[in-house]
């Protein structure tokens, strides 16, 4: 496992964390962590028991779910839902103001996500 994997892992788990260094993948007394620094001692606590209970397939898990995620940002994608839209309502579509039609996509690329998490999961 790679310390940005467990970081990655953690950050999904809501803890205030920047850094992360494993100087022993098997002995987890040599995982080290460094809080935001708004961090509070219940988020220090937090992130002890996020820690302690990570499992190799949380990590895993929570990588796959970030990295599918950062793609459905790409303009690529918001440009493929773009065309979804305007190819299912082609007349609908042309009578969207510029604010609708952003709207629109917006709410397409949300649902691209789930599906893109839920293909990085299970195929």
């Amino acid at each position: 496992m790679q310390a940005g994997h467990l970081l990655t892992y953690l950050r999904s788990r809501g803890c205030k964390v920047f850094a992360v260094r494993i100087a022993d993948q098997a002995d987890r007394t040599t995982w080290t962590v460094e809080h935001d620094a708004d961090a509070t001692d219940t988020d220090r606590a937090f992130t002890a028991t996020e820690l302690e209970a990570a499992t190799d397939t949380a990590i895993a898990d929570a990588v796959l779910t970030a990295t599918a995620l950062s793609q459905s940002d790409q303009k690529d994608v918001l440009a493929t839902c773009a065309l979804v839209a305007k190819t299912v309502d082609p007349t609908g579509w042309a009578a969207l103001t510029l604010a609708q039609k952003v709207a629109k996509v917006k709410a397409l690329a949300a649902d691209w996500r789930g599906f893109r998490v839920f293909v990085e999961k299970n195929l």
